[in-house]
C-alpha cells in the first residue's frame, strides 16, 4: 500500500515516527510533516503565503519531507507534488494528546485528514489521550494491524478520527464506533514573555468542562478506556434546522 503520513506535532515528534517506523516494513511510505509544531492549526492553509520543503533523513526507507506549512498545506503538497497523486491512503498523526469531540474543529491531525477526503483519498487522524506517557507503539501496530479495515471504512468519503485512551494498552476494553461528543472550554490568556520582553498574550492550555453528553459519544467511551472510531465527513449542513424553520427571513 502507497501511504502518506503527516501530523501536526512536526517532522520529530514520536508519535509521527512509531507510524512510520510501523508502516514501512511492508508498505511504500512518503512522509510530509511540517517542520515545527502547528498543533491548532485546524484545517488552514497557507494559500498565498509560499512555504519550503526539504528532504530528511529519518526513517531508512522512507522518503521523508519538512514543510515550512499547515498539516493542510503538507497533505496538498504531499499528494499533489511530492507524490503525484499515488497515493492509497493518508494518515495523520500519531497526536500527543487526545482529539475528542469539538477538539476536531482545532485539530490539525484532523484537519489534515479532512484536506486528504477533500482531495479524494481514504484518511486516518490518530490521536493518543494524556499529557504524556503514550504507548505510540501500541497505537501504531493497532492501525497496521485495521488499515484494510479503516481504508474500506473511510471509502475516501469519511476522515476516520480515531482516539486512545489515556491508559495503559492492558486496559483497553474493546474498540467503538462513536459519534462526536461536544465540550465547552476554559480560555484563559497570559502574557507572555520572551528574553525579558512582553510579547503579547498566550492561551494557557485549554481545560475541558464536560457538557451533557450521550453516554455512547467518543468523550464519553473514551473515558471509559475504549479506543473510539468517529467517521467524520465534509458537511456541515444542519439539515434538522433547514427543515424545522418556519418563516420567511426579510430581504
Amino acid at each position: 500500500m502507497k501511504i502518506l503520513i503527516t501530523n501536526d506535532d512536526g517532522i520529530y515528534a514520536e508519535g509521527l515516527l512509531s507510524l512510520i517506523k510501523a508502516f514501512i516494513k511492508e508498505n511504500d511510505v512518503i512522509v510530509a510533516a511540517p517542520d515545527s509544531e502547528r498543533s491548532g492549526s485546524g484545517h488552514s492553509t497557507s494559500l498565498k503565503t509560499p512555504f519550503k520543503y526539504k528532504k530528511v533523513d529519518l526513517v531508512q526507507g522512507a522518503m521523508c519531507y519538512s514543510v515550512s506549512g499547515t498539516p493542510a498545506d503538507c497533505v496538498k503538497f504531499g499528494i499533489s507534488y511530492i507524490a503525484k497523486n499515488d497515493i492509497d491512503i493518508v494518515i495523520s498523526g500519531i497526536n500527543h494528546g487526545r482529539n475528542l469531540g469539538t477538539d476536531v474543529l482545532y485539530s490539525g491531525t484532523v484537519g489534515a485528514a479532512l484536506e486528504a477526503v477533500i482531495g479524494g483519498y481514504s484518511a486516518l487522524a490518530l490521536s493518543y489521550g494524556g499529557k504524556g506517557g503514550w504507548h505510540f507503539d501500541y497505537a501504531a501496530s493497532f492501525a497496521v494491524k485495521n488499515i484494510s479495515k479503516l481504508r474500506e471504512f473511510s471509502a475516501a468519503k469519511y476522515a476516520l478520527n480515531i482516539n486512545f485512551p489515556d491508559c495503559m494498552p492492558d486496559k483497553i476494553k474493546g474498540v467503538k464506533i462513536t459519534p462526536l461528543g461536544r465540550e465547552k472550554y476554559n480560555d484563559r490568556y497570559i502574557a507572555y514573555k520572551a528574553n525579558g520582553k512582553d510579547e503579547g498574550y498566550i492561551l494557557d492550555g485549554l481545560p475541558h468542562i464536560l457538557a451533557d453528553n450521550p453516554p455512547d459519544c467518543d468523550i464519553v467511551l473514551s473515558s471509559h478506556n475504549y479506543i473510539t472510531v468517529t467517521p467524520l465527513n465534509l458537511d456541515l449542513t444542519d439539515y434538522g434546522a433547514i427543515n424545522n424553520f418556519n418563516g420567511d427571513i426579510a430581504l
